[in-house]
């Protein structure tokens, strides 16, 4: 539940807050929750709709996110480590084989939290499929990747986007070969470059597949097919809302089958 509230605010102080890159209810909202709260996200949106097709011959018969790492499906794990967290809500963007996913998590009872789906009838990008779950994100949420293992301080991203003017704080972390991925350039912790899939890539910092965002990325939305990485976080950038997190621990993205391998043997 959320209330509305008017105050008036001297010259200066509003000054201030025109200065920092966003709007002004952004601006005060983050403000405020920092100073008066221990800053906390509830809600995650999980990607889990993508065919696998690096995957296969795995994934003919089972969708990416419950391939097992250790006797138990990669998504799992994300979900799991959702929940250490402080993640109560998850809404499953689903599309391959959607029932399986759906089937296998329920309604989140089993883990003690809520799930929710938002399935595409047809393939829409990740920032179409985002689109589709735009009425159950209406607050500051986390976006991941659900083929993804990860164990990584989750809380630190967190504080830091509550101290940041962005929309959207990205974690990033530093590979040897970031040519396969978002790469990304920082000016402090503002992303001043974002770049998907570079030939010659000039940082090795890269999208890791987890990003916190405020409903205000609704705003740059395309209709129909859309990609968050390549029409939508570029205009971000530009507006100079994008933040980075470097992470350290553990991260694996699991694309492949060489990658699941190396999970298996890392996890058993």
């Amino acid at each position: 539940m959320t209330q509305q509230v008017n105050l008036p605010l001297e010259d200066n102080l509003m000054q201030k807050i025109d200065s920092v890159p966003g709007t002004r209810r952004e601006t005060i909202k983050k403000l405020v929750k920092n100073a008066l709260t221990d800053p906390e996200v509830k809600k995650a949106f999980l990607l889990t709709g993508g065919k696998g097709t690096r995957l296969r011959p795995l994934t003919n018969k089972k969708p990416k996110p419950l391939i097992e790492v250790g006797g138990k499906p990669i998504a799992e794990r994300v979900v799991e480590w959702l929940k250490r967290y402080g993640i109560e809500e998850v809404v499953f963007a689903t599309g391959y084989k959607a029932g399986m996913i759906e089937g296998y998590f329920g309604d989140g009872s089993d883990y003690g939290m809520k799930f929710s789906y938002s399935k595409e009838e047809k393939p829409l990008g990740t920032g179409g499929c985002l689109r589709l779950a735009q009425d159950q994100l209406d607050e500051t949420f986390l976006f991941v990747n659900g083929d993804l293992l990860l164990d990584f301080d989750l809380s630190k991203m967190i504080r830091n986007h509550y101290t940041n003017p962005g929309i959207i704080t990205m974690a990033l972390k530093g590979v040897e070969d970031p040519s396969r991925y978002g790469v990304a350039k920082l000016e402090g912790r503002r992303i001043y470059e974002f770049i998907e899939k570079p030939s010659n890539p000039e940082s090795n910092l890269i999208n890791a597949g987890v990003s916190l965002m405020e409903p205000d990325i609704f705003n740059y939305m395309k209709p129909g097919k859309c990609s968050l990485e390549d029409e939508m976080l570029p205009e971000v950038v530009e507006d100079e809302l994008m933040y980075g997190h470097p992470i350290k621990g553990m991260w694996l993205d699991i694309g492949t089958l060489e990658a699941l391998e190396e999970a298996r043997k890392m996890i058993k």
